[in-house]
């Protein structure tokens, strides 16, 4: 597969510049550089792996550090990971990548006081960031796993968050939350790759599309990750549709998907 290029702006009047490059999950250009000051002509490079957003101006790498849902940024002496987390002490098997989390975060449209959902939360990189880079009053994270729900309380706490933080140990189907208590429900859900199976994705898929029909509140949001495309598609068909994003990251190809409940 070739190199894709994409530029979003004119040129800008010759000058002398600095060459940055800012690389990002395939697929997420477009949330990018939503965050980016567009004023230098930012030109998305696609390759077969990753996406490189190019930037030609007066900036420094150290100057993209608020870019939280891209994964690196690189200027002629120094490279700093985007999608690392300080707060990051404990992780799980087939945790997110906090940079994807953030994305995710980023469709949500989070606005002040909202509750947010995340019953699939593993290490807790979800319920972190839209306590911590957006307007999120509570984040709850739930998840079957002890183990899961012990690593995202330890990541709470070195983020220095408190009670705004409620982690559960349940399984979907057994979790009692209030109806219409949930804003938006923003999860990683279970692939069935490196843990669990289709089957048991089948399980845990209807059992989320049920619960939200009474945990969301009215014109709820759904914003979930999957590469079980087909099935996603047929268990939250009573759901609106509103994106279906695919992505690659890592030899994987999930698509982020958002819902709206009726």
């Amino acid at each position: 597969m070739g190199c894709v290029w994409r530029q979003f702006n004119s040129a800008r009047p010759d000058q002398k510049m600095k060459k940055i490059e800012i690389s990002v999950i395939q697929g997420t250009e477009e949330i990018v550089l939503k965050k980016i000051d567009q004023k230098y002509n930012p030109v998305v490079k696609i390759h077969p792996n990753i996406s490189i957003v190019t930037i030609n101006g007066d900036y420094i790498a150290s100057d993209y550090n608020y870019l939280k849902c891209a994964l690196s940024v690189t200027d002629q002496q120094t490279s700093i990971k985007l999608d690392k987390r300080d707060w990051r002490v404990a992780k799980v098997a087939a945790g997110i990548n906090p940079a994807l989390a953030e994305i995710m975060c980023e469709l949500a449209q989070i606005k002040d006081g909202d509750v947010i959902l995340d019953p699939f939360c593993g290490a807790g990189a979800i319920p972190i960031s839209v306590l911590l880079n957006h307007k999120a009053q509570t984040a709850i994270a739930a998840d079957i796993s002890g183990f899961a729900t012990s690593c995202t309380r330890k990541n709470g706490l070195a983020a220095g968050l408190g009670k705004e933080l409620i982690s559960i140990t349940s399984d979907i189907a057994e979790l009692k939350l209030g109806n219409q208590s949930i804003d938006i429900i923003i999860s990683n859900l279970p692939f069935g790759i490196r843990t669990g199976s289709h089957k048991e994705n089948i399980y845990s898929y209807q059992a989320l599309a049920e619960k939200a029909k009474l945990w969301l509140k009215p014109n709820g949001k759904m914003i979930l990750l999957s590469q079980e495309v087909k099935l996603v598609h047929e268990i939250f068909g009573d759901y609106k549709l509103i994106k279906d994003l695919p992505t690659y990251h890592r030899g994987i190809n999930p698509h982020i998907f958002m819902f709206q409940s009726n």
